[in-house]
Order: structure tokens, then C-alpha cells, then sequence
């Protein structure tokens, strides 16, 4: 079932304000086309701070150029129909080359003033450039408070946490020779893919919306969850080729599911579960040799699975390796 989008309640009132705001202060300076900088202050604001102050530098920087191309294919063509024409074929592609696409609407808008009026003098340069500061301004302004979503985040994460060691008990039953196993795998993977979208998404706008503290850890985690549930969905898939027929190892490989479901936590390096599967490994390959087609072909299913284990753990083991003293002070002592 396809999710309702969300609707953004204070972006919307933002953007409105800062619309009413931003026209306001340009006619009280007594701007020509004082509604631009309110279309400008509404096409500023952004999802996120960062987000907004690169769209807004990206226009500025985008200005100098229209203003110059506008300027010679005017003064060549005439101001009309036909030189707007042919500047958007030359500006639109100088701004997409450089990065600066944001910055070919705007700045089309204001070089519509100079169309109209004509001609192209400092008074007329300095009106526009004041729309597009006081319409950037505006939006920057209305973008200075954003929600934090630290809790909603820490939420999302006790629920992934949660969802996945759940899955891992699931997997544990289906493979026990003595549990049939309840539930769908399937299902419980697909709830929890669209929970870590949700919570990456967030994560992410976090991240974006703090200027001086770098909080792309929650990025990061989700990033790690959602690989992991890559691999457990193979894991799901190998468990479905050993069909009702089950090896002497399954069990050993069903309790250590269990003990990786019971010590699954964000803090958990992994290091001591990777040990254990080592020791379970080596004892797989100590075994004899199969002497049934069959059984040769589930336990190389089995063998597989292992494997997938101890990816599902090294992905973890490596994100602890990676984070700072930082990292481990803001987000895990804090916590």
C-alpha cells in the first residue's frame, strides 16, 4: 500500500511568511517588482538549512552571469522575446555545467525586468540585485529555526533494533530442526526496508540542518541497518533452498541467531560474536564430507549461510572502527 506523503506544516507556513516578508521589505524600500523578491524568498526556502544556504549562494553567484549574458544578447538582439531566447540557450547550459542550476529561474525572472524596462542602467542593476538579496535573505531567515529530530530518530532506532532482532529469531526458528518456525520473513523484512527509508530520510535532513555539530552518525547507522538487511534477506533466501530436510549443524548455526538476536544492540562491536562464528565455522569444516548429493548440497547452503553471518557482523565490527572519540562521546554516552 503506497504511503501518503507527509505533509510539511511549517515549511508551508514559512513559505508563506516569508513570501508576505520578503514583498513587504522590498516595497517598503521602494523596489520596482517588489512581488519578485517574494517569489524569489519562496522558491529559497528549502528542506534543510544547508540545503537552503547553498541554493541561495548558488543565485547570488548565478546573478553576475545572467547579468552579463543577458547584457550582450540584449544589446545585440534588442530587448525582446528573441534575445531572452537566446540567452536561456547560452545561460541554462553555462549554469548546469557549473552546478548552478538553481540559479536559471530566478535570475530568468529578473532579467525579464530589464526586458521590459528597455535598458540596462546601475539604478535598474541595483533594484534586481536588492530583490535577490532581500528574497535569499528572507528565505535564510525563515529557515533559521528548524525541529530537532534527535528523539524521533532515537525512536526509529529502538524500532529497527527491535524489528531486526526479531527477524533474527524468525530465521533461528525456520532453520531449528525442531521449530517450524510462525510469520512471514518476508513481510517483516519489508516493514522494517521501509522504516530504515523513513529514518535515513530523517537522518539525513538532521544532518543537514546543523551548521556547526557534524551528527552524520544517524546517516551512517541507518546506512549500516539497511546493508544489513540486505543480508539477512539472502539469509532468508539460502533457508529457503534446504527445503524440510535439515543437517546436524543447522541447530549449532540456529542458536548462535539467537545469540546474535539477544546481544543485538547499537553498541555491540561484534568483535566477541565473530569469534564465536569462527570457532562454529571451523568446526563445519572439520566435519566429514557428505556422502548424498543432497546433503552435500545443504550443507554448502548452510556453509553460505554462515557466510552471510559473518558479513551481517564485519559490517558492524567496521562501523565502530571507524567512528571517532567524537563520535562515542555525542552519541553513545550521551545516550
Amino acid at each position: 500500500m503506497r504511503r501518503k506523503p507527509e505533509i510539511n506544516y511549517l515549511k508551508i507556513i514559512k513559505t508563506a511568511a516569508g513570501v508576505v516578508l520578503s514583498t513587504l521589505l522590498a516595497e517598503a524600500i521602494g523596489l520596482e517588482s517588489a512581488a519578485s523578491a517574494g517569489i524569489i524568498a519562496l522558491l529559497s526556502i528549502q528542506d534543510t538549512k544547508k540545503e537552503t544556504i547553498r541554493v541561495v549562494g548558488k543565485r547570488i553567484i548565478a546573478f553576475g552571469a545572467a547579468l552579463f549574458f543577458y547584457a550582450f544578447f540584449s544589446y545585440l538582439i534588442g530587448f525582446n522575446v528573441c534575445s531572452l531566447g537566446v540567452f536561456l540557450l547560452v545561460f541554462s547550459p553555462v549554469c548546469i555545467a557549473f552546478g548552478l542550476s538553481e540559479g536559471i529561474s530566478t535570475n530568468t525572472v529578473l532579467m525579464c525586468h530589464f526586458m521590459a524596462a528597455g535598458e540596462i542602467t546601475p539604478p535598474l542593476i541595483g533594484n534586481e540585485f536588492l530583490l535577490l538579496l532581500i528574497g535569499t535573505g528572507t528565505g535564510l531567515l525563515m529557515n533559521l529555526y528548524m525541529p530537532r529530530q534527535t528523539e524521533r530518530i532515537r525512536e526509529t532506532q529502538r524500532r529497527i533494533e527491535e524489528m531486526m532482532r526479531h527477524i533474527l529469531r524468525m530465521l533461528a526458528e525456520r532453520l531449528d530442526a525442531a521449530g517450524e518456525g510462525n510469520g512471514s520473513v518476508e513481510e517483516e523484512i519489508s516493514s522494517l526496508r521501509e522504516i530504515l527509508e523513513e529514518g535515513q530520510k530523517r537522518a539525513y535532513e538532521n544532518a543537514e540542518n546543523h551548521l556547526l555539530e557534524d551528527v552524520r552518525y544517524y546517516f551512517r547507522y541507518m546506512s549500516l541497518r539497511r546493508t544489513q538487511l540486505l543480508v539477512l534477506e539472502r539469509i532468508d533466501e539460502h533457508q529457503k533452498k534446504l527445503g524440510t530436510c535439515f543437517l546436524k549443524h543447522a541447530g549449532c548455526i540456529a542458536g548462535f541467531l539467537r545469540h546474535v538476536s539477544d546481544s543485538f544492540h547499537e553498541y555491540n562491536n561484534a568483535e566477541g560474536l565473530l569469534n564465536e562464528l569462527a570457532e562454529l565455522k571451523a568446526a563445519v569444516r572439520l566435519d566429514p564430507l557428505p556422502r548424498e548429493q543432497a546433503e552435500f548440497e545443504q550443507r554448502a547452503v548452510l556453509f553460505q549461510i554462515i557466510t552471510e553471518l559473518e558479513q551481517f557482523l564485519t559490517l558492524k565490527r567496521e562501523f565502530v572502527r571507524r567512528l571517532s572519540q567524537e563520535d562515542i562521546r555525542m552519541f553513545w554516552n550521551a545516550s
